[in-house]
């Protein structure tokens, strides 16, 4: 783990520090924790995604350049699906109006947005479905609101698989 990355678990955790830059000093209690994060393991599937990685580049090694044997060819990990590292669910939609009633309450201004523009940053990502990046990248002109159907015109190099694409803003959504 980087200093960096270590720094930020502490941060985000809320964990007990002392001094700043060079001064900073962390309690036991704060490396152990900063340390048993660090070392929890992967997850099953992963270490399986990158095993399947590895064979294939063995067995590129064998067929082109002429490498003898694969060692990773009968290599397994046993995949558990118990072990979820993220529970992940939608938000209900009690939880969605909590959170931009929240935004628009806020007094805090957070990564350079006031509390009615978060507000409206949330509304425009849950009722189109973008994701961050995508979201994050619109301006005004990619809004079409006085067109017979409003929408908004996405470009390519905002959206994960490259083409363009169009967002009808009307309570009948239909991806194009």
């Amino acid at each position: 783990m980087s200093p960096l990355a270590s720094s930020q678990a502490v941060y985000r955790r809320g964990l007990s520090a002392t001094g700043s830059d060079q001064k900073r000093r962390y309690p036991r209690d704060t490396v152990d924790s900063v340390l048993a994060m660090a070392h929890k393991g992967m997850n099953a599937r992963t270490a399986d995604a990158y095993l399947g990685d590895l064979r294939s580049f063995w067995a590129w090694l064998c067929e082109k350049h002429g490498a003898s044997g694969n060692p990773l060819k009968r290599a397994r990990v046993a995949v558990e699906d118990d072990d979820v590292r993220h529970n992940r669910r939608a938000l209900s939609a009690e939880e969605l109006s909590q959170l931009v009633a929240a935004a628009r309450a806020s007094d805090k201004v957070y990564r350079c947005l006031t509390d009615p523009d978060r507000a409206t940053l949330y509304l425009t990502a849950l009722w189109s479905g973008l994701r961050a990046r995508a979201v994050g990248g619109l301006t005004p002109e990619m809004f079409r609101l006085s067109a017979d159907a409003p929408a908004i015109i996405v470009p390519a190099r905002l959206k994960k698989g490259n083409k363009h694409h169009t967002v009808p803003l009307s309570p009948k959504r239909s991806r194009s």
